[in-house]
């Protein structure tokens, strides 16, 4: 197991390939209900864990190497062409694009903490609602999904959110944006948020943002991704209701959705501060809240299946299997051996009795009954001592 460059170049492609497969899935209703929710989401797992593993793994036999012998070694040669060459090092275009990743990592890191932070800070700032019906229908959901009451779910009101959203893994926020709900709508609201909570899907998507910042020079991770794995979180959390509602419920819950879009459309966001959206990741665009009204209506897709399953692993494993590197000289095989190169005057046989040894870059490699036909016109020595006599 090694992490290279090259197997880094790898992860990121099989993110953006997983990343497509998901958004093809989603939108094809037909595909959705053979794989099932259960399994999307399970896919979406596994993007995550293939971007945080960017590693070859050549000792179970499972990564191969692809050798380009003439786009990726003339890149090569490019990037490792000195800038500066001084006398204790020295400066190629590999370590300035090293270096500006780095420095992106960085930022995108800093930003995503300072985010966090300022979310966190601004949510316990504000005022908790004390009504008792709004508090009886949190209690109620809370119940219903749990089977236990508790208390430590905070509510509050903020208009700084145009949608309802929960913050928190341990002690969680729901927030409500300033919108007048009837009183039966809050119970839908809060039925939904604290699925999201059991899902753990806070977590998800503080990984998620961990993952855009090691990967954030491709637009396609950093401005897709995560609206992509924010859709999925919703759909299954509207699965787990429409499975304990009867068709009235379901259009009481489709009537609260009709309401977030409108006032979603209709209300400017009153943001002191943009790192609020930007660590919370709102992805309620009207597309994808008409997605899931038209899925809370049919609910035909099932939760999971082992075909979903199965390619879902398949695809994962497979994105294992290939990295590209240039066609240089390799020192480690795939089975941890050495690789010689064939130098001349470094390679040559020197007899062993009726046998030959066979010396590559000076090294021992092995003894041999024959002249292999790729060595027929190396020298043949009769001792090492004429080895030495002749380099002199």
């Amino acid at each position: 197991m090694a992490i290279t460059i090259s197997s880094y170049i790898s992860s990121a492609v099989s993110i953006v390939i997983l990343s497509s497969v998901l958004f093809l899935i989603l939108k094809k209703e037909t595909i959705m209900s053979h794989f099932g929710l259960g399994c999307i989401y399970f896919l979406v797992l596994l993007l995550l864990l293939r971007g945080f593993i960017p590693v070859e793994f050549y000792k179970i036999h499972l990564t191969r190497t692809i050798y380009s012998q003439k786009i990726i070694p003339f890149i090569k040669d490019i990037l490792e062409k000195n800038i500066i060459d001084l006398e204790y090092f020295s400066i190629t275009w590999m370590k300035v694009l090293i270096f500006i990743y780095g420095i992106g990592v960085v930022i995108h890191l800093y930003k995503n903490i300072r985010g966090y932070y300022t979310t966190e800070k601004n949510i316990k700032a504000i005022s908790e609602i004390k009504d008792l019906k709004i508090i009886e229908k949190k209690q109620r959901a809370y119940k219903k999904i749990f089977g236990r009451d508790v208390n430590r779910v905070r509510i509050a009101c903020s208009d700084k959110f145009r949608t309802p959203a929960i913050w928190g893994l341990f002690k969680p926020t729901i927030i409500l944006p300033l919108y007048d709900y009837l009183e039966k709508d809050y119970y839908y609201i809060f039925f939904h948020e604290l699925m999201h909570y059991k899902h753990k899907d806070f977590l998800i998507k503080f990984l998620l943002d961990i993952l855009v910042a090691f990967y954030w020079w491709i637009p396609f991770i950093s401005k897709f991704l995560f609206r992509v794995v924010n859709q999925v979180q919703e759909l299954l959390v509207d699965y787990h209701l429409t499975k304990v509602m009867d068709r009235n419920e379901k259009i009481e819950d489709m009537t609260v959705l009709t309401k977030t879009l409108r006032f979603q459309k209709n209300t400017e966001c009153n943001l002191q501060n943009k790192e609020i959206i930007y660590a919370l990741g709102d992805g309620h665009s009207s597309g994808n809240i008409m997605q899931r009204l038209r899925y809370i209506m049919k609910n035909s897709v099932k939760k999971i299946s082992v075909f979903g399953i199965l390619i879902c692993t398949c695809l994962f494993l497979i994105s294992f299997l290939v990295v590209f590197e240039p066609y240089y000289h390799v020192e480690i095989d795939e089975d941890g051996n050495k690789v010689y190169e064939n130098i001349e005057g470094q390679t040559y046989y020197i007899k062993n009795g009726d046998k030959y040894d066979l010396y590559m870059e000076k090294e021992y490699v092995g003894t041999y009954d024959i002249i292999f036909e790729t060595f027929k016109d190396i020298p043949i020595y009769r001792t090492y001592e004429e080895v030495v006599e002749n380099e002199n």
